[in-house]
């Protein structure tokens, strides 16, 4: 049988570290039925400069303004010719048998998307490889956006990534492929290594704007916001708003007190299974997986109010719910320059 003719569409904004590392994984690919194609987002680091410096006959250069991540992948989908498209982040790794292995899993014809596991670069560091752990240790309901593949079939019927979106924009057209039928299979063998926070600001500052993309996504897909998610809001609510009645008499700092063993407890069964289920140490499972989920809930809660002030003051407005009947297909714009 003969391989599927894969498109890896690898959309870069200022990622000068790992991008060079990202694109010879790809040329180095133990896979022959390929292109590879980098949108560069108007990148101001040299990205650009460390891309043009190689050479191959299955790579694309496209060069577009900033206009964001969904817009530059949709832009990669435009000019790739594959039947099963890949997206990478720009600062992910994949491994030398991830087309393979891609290749596989799009076997069975009702297969529309496939998802594969993402591990830390650097993953000595504490807060980096708790969120490696995080994010692979449990089942996950959807994929991640910076190693996912899709049949170009599904590409065409949902009309790609929503522009609109700043965060988020991997989950929804995921949620949306999945709502018009398309099979989804996650396949760990499908590894790529990406730079997750290693500072805690750092990783504030990601989950803020992913708390933006939940809030995005609830306004798309109503069905994300679930019982368990609104009782995560309702006690990150409690302990961030506690510390107020101390203003009135500080003896009030008991509640602050229980409602931060509260929210920290809650997730000890969450320690529990994936410190059995993994080689993690004792630290990161019992004390950084709680912490890091709460500083998590307090980033999205505090987008969700932003955003919602926005609303009210009418500087931005909702996202319309998601219909199968609005779906169209992609809108077959050329870039600014490519090359």
């Amino acid at each position: 049988m003969q391989e599927p003719y894969i498109s890896v569409v690898v959309a870069c904004y200022n990622k000068r570290a790992v991008i060079g590392e990202c694109i010879r994984a790809v040329l180095s690919q133990n896979y022959r039925n390929y292109e590879l194609i980098v949108v560069d987002d108007g990148s101001t680091d040299g990205s650009i400069e460390t891309v043009k410096k190689f050479n191959s006959g299955q790579m694309k250069i496209i060069q577009t303004e900033h206009q964001g991540v969904s817009a530059a992948k949709n832009t990669g989908i435009k000019h790739s010719k594959g039947n099963i498209v890949l997206f990478l982040d720009g600062d992910c790794i994949l491994d030398g048998d991830g087309l393979k292995e891609l290749s596989k899993s799009f076997s069975n014809p009702k297969i529309g998307c496939v998802g594969g596991k993402l591990l830390a670069i650097n993953g000595q560091s504490l807060i980096a490889k708790t969120v490696e752990l995080i994010q692979n240790g449990v089942e996950r309901k959807w994929p991640f956006g910076a190693n996912v593949a899709y049949r170009r079939e599904v590409l065409e019927k949902t009309g790609g990534f929503d522009e609109r979106m700043e965060a988020g924009e991997d989950v929804d057209l995921f949620l949306r492929a999945v709502k018009l039928g398309f099979g989804y299979v996650f396949n760990p063998k499908l590894k790529a290594k990406t730079l997750n926070p290693s500072a805690l600001t750092g990783f504030f500052r990601q989950r803020l704007r992913w708390g933006s993309g939940f809030v995005n996504l609830y306004e798309k897909h109503r069905d994300v916001l679930t019982f368990k998610v609104k009782r995560c809001f309702l006690l990150t609510a409690a302990l961030i708003f506690s510390p107020l009645l101390m203003l009135l008499d500080w003896r009030f700092i008991w509640l602050f007190l229980v409602m931060f063993a509260v929210n920290f407890l809650r997730f000890i069964p969450l320690s529990i299974r994936l410190y059995r289920n993994n080689s993690g140490s004792i630290l990161s499972a019992f004390l950084a997986v709680p912490f890091l989920k709460i500083v998590n809930a307090i980033a999205y809660l505090l987008s969700l109010i932003y955003l919602k002030i926005l609303e009210f003051a009418g500087k931005r407005h909702r996202l319309e719910p998601f219909s199968c009947q609005l779906e169209k297909s992609l809108d077959m714009k050329p870039p600014l320059k490519t090359r």
